[in-house]
């Protein structure tokens, strides 16, 4: 019996999962999409390519670090513990009885070592680094990357920002087939690890800053978001995310709150999102509306 395929792909740090074409074992188009090269103790994303049944059964193993999460999934998260060279393996049963093993091979550098991209680091300033005033909100991602940006919406609000003379609103409709939006701060714009980012190792930064705050729906339920700094590249482009840091789901309050984001012992050498902000379907009613403002790496 012949079935559909469902094709997994790992792009700007997310899973995009859709279906696929029915017809024969696709086993073959499968690969390990991994990058080149990669820092020490620093969390790398890995996920299998191409198309596979509902049922196909995944199994993740490694040598030269260690693996994070459930390893029976398409994506599996990969720490490296020393310098030298990595290999991560994919065993792939299918729903039809065929096996296919996948690995590949991942150059370990210091977590403090260049990975690529002719970037100067900054002098250590100690003074606080606007992300406005060098990213750009320009990574949309999940069901924000729907055409139009058809279900979030990112405009200035001039109202009653947290500092002069505007903050950013954003508001976000479920509906959308990903069951999540999120929007990325990039340098340069619309940067998914084609380029590379800021090096920002000399500024002495220690943590992110984000001021927040959100508008009850009409039950008076408060926005639920979660906040990132780093990630939000391609791990198969030429200057993968040198760091990320995610927060846990937060609800916002009604007034500005101030939320942080750790960054010490982080490689900030290549920061392509300084910072991203996640949304789920399954925390929202008909819709949500929330500020940010003075998003700071300081």
């Amino acid at each position: 019996m012949m079935s559909c395929r469902i094709t997994a792909r790992l792009f700007a740090g997310a899973l995009s999962v859709w279906l696929g074409a029915c017809g024969a074992d696709a086993l073959n188009e499968h690969n390990v999409a991994a990058p080149e090269t990669a820092r020490v103790n620093e969390q790398v994303a890995l996920a299998v390519t191409g198309t596979f049944g509902a049922r196909d059964q995944f199994q993740w193993s490694t040598t030269g670090g260690r693996l994070e999460g459930p390893l029976d999934r398409p994506t599996v998260t990969f720490v490296p513990t020393a310098v030298g060279t990595a290999t991560v393996v994919l065993t792939l049963r299918s729903e039809s009885g065929s096996t296919i093993v996948r690995d590949a091979t991942i150059r370990i550098v210091d977590a403090v070592a260049p990975v690529g991209g002719d970037q100067t680091p900054r002098g250590t300033t100690g003074v606080p680094l606007v992300v406005a005033n060098e990213f750009v909100p320009s990574g949309w991602m999940g069901d924000a990357a729907e055409p139009g940006h058809k279900y979030v919406t990112l405009a200035v609000d001039r109202g009653s920002p947290h500092s002069s003379p505007a903050s950013d609103r954003i508001s976000y409709s479920p509906g959308g087939p990903a069951g999540w939006a999120a929007v990325a701060w990039q340098y340069p714009e619309n940067n998914w690890g084609d380029r590379a980012g800021k090096d920002l190792r000399g500024g002495g930064y220690r943590e992110v800053s984000i001021w927040a705050k959100g508008v009850p729906d009409r039950r008076g339920n408060l926005p639920v978001v979660q906040f990132k700094a780093g990630g939000a590249t391609n791990p198969t482009m030429r200057f993968p995310a040198s760091f990320e840091v995610a927060g846990d789901f937060v609800t916002l309050t009604a007034e500005w709150k101030e939320y942080i984001l750790q960054l010490t012992g982080r490689d900030l050498s290549n920061v392509a999102a300084a910072f991203v902000v996640v949304m789920r379907a399954q925390d929202v009613d008909q819709g949500v509306t929330f500020f940010l403002d003075d998003i700071r790496y300081r």
